[in-house]
């Protein structure tokens, strides 16, 4: 049976009386609320034609006092018990015979069946304060509360929240300013990631519940930790979801008053998509993130996947209701908790988030590291990482994440990737060493994936808590990164650079694999820091690095230093001082190492880096390099082909010329050869584009219609394209 559409008519009824959906609902919240000796249930079910309320309170048979009333106007029934707010649990039956767990219940009972009375307010936060950090003081450190820290690995639980906090004095050793929490909605079971919650308003109580949350939270503030949330509401489910055909209307395993039933819209990759249409949906998913504002006092957000709830398809349908939801939500929490953060997974400046993952970092510079061999490493994939800036909001970069290293998804952690069969070698140390070096000295917000700070290896999973005898042996790789995080947030105030947007990638020496990049902050452009990498398994001996300013230099981090786990002896390390006439220093570094420098307090500071590294007198620019002799943009499905021209090294441009072409399918193909480079997902993309291309990918899929002419670019080393109309 589909689904009715009375709930919706209810609501345009309310705006068109000009009452409004939040001004009617304003004072009457949904779910259990208490006072003394008073007790009131409110529950919206508007196809339903009876609604009880049963429990441990009245031996799970409803009287007439406990059947709720329907208001008419709204879809929500409700009912107000002469008692206080009882101990147990309860649930409510639909049309006499349809068990429901009540959707704003803070916890549900172990057996999964039914909710649990709960008094919000009855937790102690005693002089509890906000942790809100400014974005440029965040680093972030991404936690797992079920596999964080387990005392008893073998008993077959997760661990808890209060197994985390007798561990918290790690992240404050660590110095990380912001924990992200993976989802601890209540989900089916006992062990899982969190992406699938069935109860969107309830603590996961494997986990110990919504006073073990607010145990954990107040802990983390007592220690000047902030904490984030992962929150999931682009899909619900699957599994154990009450929520499907909730009144009783929907399809038999899909749809109902909370989720859409259309073809397209209905699902997502992971579950049921609830539906951003209906008012009473949007207000149930606004409730839930204030919820967590106001009664556990977190600091922020990371949505899960936000583009499924502005778009289906992978973002090539918009669902114009979900961004709507989107905006207004994060402009009610920007408004009411300034020091709240929003972060998207996948958002990069779409919306108003604070910030979103930026995925093409790690695709970028995860593959450097990674790489077989040392001819097979991108030094400009990586320039390109460091370089990318967006324009409306800040990126979070990382090196692994739950899902780059996730089991469920077939990955595993940095260092068994870089050394399969040596994981906890040097190697893959010095591996770890530099992505965590990229990572918190290149522009962004730095995010770390729980047990990398130690050389955790093998894939991230719910039930494989971390090897805490890791910290010990490899205590080098900690020390390195609790001392790049203090460089980061410039806890020793010589780092202030980092805290900025600026960045400038002097030199890529790919016959060396030797990068060398300035960062700046605005506010202090004359205190730049300057960062050397050897990425060879050579070591670099006195090759001329260039500096924005003579100095003279201190070095302030060695990832070779002896305190990292290398053999360089830290007390013999002297200043260097930059040649005048070429501003260059000569250095030697180990393999796969790298250095930061810092001016020495009081030596004259340049006022700004330069806008280019000048070429030496008399130096004849070399012809452009590239490995092909020529490249065009193809329209798939046609005889049309557009020549590009080399441009400068691997960089390609050209100009096409397109008459009213609707969903166009692109490629960039060598001029004479079977290889080409397409699209590296499935998803189609709007004009203007920038992204990364895949070899031998699918079709570049275009939205919409090209008509008139347009500039394309391509890097053959980076594989960034970007098509535009041309100005």
């Amino acid at each position: 049976m589909r689904k009715q559409r009375l709930g919706r008519l209810w609501s345009v009824a309310l705006a068109v009386c000009g009452l409004g959906l939040a001004a009617a609902s304003a004072e009457e919240p949904l779910g259990v609320t208490s006072r003394p000796g008073e007790t009131t249930f409110r529950v919206w079910a508007p196809n339903a034609r009876a609604v009880e309320v049963v429990g441990d309170f009245n031996g799970w048979k409803a009287s007439a006092a406990e059947r709720l009333s329907l208001d008419k106007a709204t879809g929500i029934w409700s009912a107000t018990l002469q008692r206080s707010r009882p101990p147990g649990a309860y649930r409510y039956v639909i049309n006499g015979n349809l068990p429901r767990r009540d959707p704003y219940a803070r916890a549900v009972a172990a057996d999964g069946r039914s909710s649990l009375f709960y008094d919000p307010a009855a937790f102690s936060w005693e002089d509890d304060r906000p942790a809100g950090r400014p974005l440029d003081d965040l680093v972030i450190y991404e936690m797992h509360i079920g596999a964080y820290h387990d005392p008893k690995p073998q008993d077959g639980l997760p661990a808890t929240f209060y197994d985390a906090i007798k561990r918290l004095d790690h992240l404050v050793d660590l110095g990380v300013s912001a924990v992200c929490v993976m989802p601890v909605h209540e989900f089916n079971g006992s062990h899982s990631w969190g992406y699938n919650p069935c109860d969107i308003f309830a603590v996961e109580q494997a986990y110990g519940g919504p006073d073990g949350l607010k145990a954990f939270v107040k802990a983390c503030h007592r220690l000047g930790i902030a904490v984030h949330l992962d929150v999931v509401h682009n899909h619900y489910g699957p599994d154990n979801l009450d929520l499907l055909r909730f009144d009783g209307t929907g399809g038999e395993r899909e749809g109902g008053i909370y989720f859409y039933d259309r073809p397209g819209l209905a699902h997502t990759p992971w579950g049921p998509r609830p539906e951003y249409d209906e008012p009473m949906v949007r207000r149930f998913v606004k409730d839930n993130i204030m919820m967590w504002l106001e009664e556990y006092r977190v600091d922020g957000f990371r949505w899960d996947s936000a583009i499924n709830i502005r778009a289906s398809r992978n973002g090539a349908d918009p669902i114009p209701a979900g961004a709507q939801m989107l905006d207004d939500i994060n402009s009610q929490v920007r408004s009411r908790f300034p020091h709240a953060v929003n972060i998207a997974e996948d958002s990069m400046d779409i919306g108003n988030f604070h910030g979103s993952w930026d995925f093409d970092f790690h695709h970028q510079v995860v593959p450097v590291l990674t790489a077989a061999g040392d001819a097979e490493r991108s030094l400009g994939a990586v320039a390109y990482a460091l370089e990318t800036r967006p324009v409306t909001m800040a990126r979070v970069i990382y090196v692994d994440n739950h899902d780059e290293a996730g089991k469920i998804n077939g990955k595993t952690r940095l260092a068994s990737e870089a050394d399969p069969s040596n994981p906890a070698g040097d190697y893959a140390r010095r591996m770890c060493g530099l992505g965590a070096l990229l990572t918190l000295t290149a522009p962004g917000i730095p995010l770390i994936l729980m047990g990398n700070e130690f050389q955790e290896s093998g894939p991230f999973h719910d039930d494989r808590p971390l090897d805490w005898g890791k910290k010990q042996r490899h205590a080098g790789l900690f020390n390195l990164h609790r001392d790049l995080i203090r460089l980061r947030r410039n806890l020793g105030g010589r780092s202030e650079a980092l805290k900025g947007m600026n960045i400038r990638v002097p030199l890529v020496n790919r016959s060396r694999n030797m990068l060398v990049y300035w960062r700046w902050h605005e506010r202090a452009p004359g205190r730049p820091l300057v960062v050397v990498i050897n990425l060879s398994g050579q070591a670099l001996e006195e090759e001329a690095v260039p500096f924005p300013a003579p100095g003279p230099w201190d070095t302030l981090v060695d990832t070779e230093w002896a305190r990292y786990g290398g053999g360089v002896r830290q007390e013999i390390v002297r200043p260097v001082l930059a040649e005048r006439a070429t501003g260059k220093v000569a250095l030697s570094l180990p393999p796969y190492s790298a250095r930061i420098y810092a001016l020495v307090p009081g030596a004259p500071s340049p006022a700004a880096p330069p806008a280019e590294v000048e070429e030496e007198p008399g130096a004849t620019r070399k012809q452009a390099v590239s490995l092909y002799t020529g490249l065009n943009l193809v329209v798939v499905g046609q005889e049309k082909t557009w020549p590009m021209k080399l441009t400068k090294d691997f960089q390609w441009e050209g100009r096409a010329e397109f008459q009213n072409l609707e969903n166009a399918e692109l490629k960039i193909a060598v001029a004479e050869g079977s290889l080409f480079w397409g699209a590296a997902d499935d998803w189609a993309v709007p004009v203007p584009h920038r992204g990364i291309l895949k070899r031998r990918g699918g079709h570049i899929r275009v939205e919409g219609v090209l008509d008139g002419a347009y500039r394309v670019r391509f890097n053959e080393d980076t594989l960034v394209f970007s098509i535009e109309p041309a100005g």
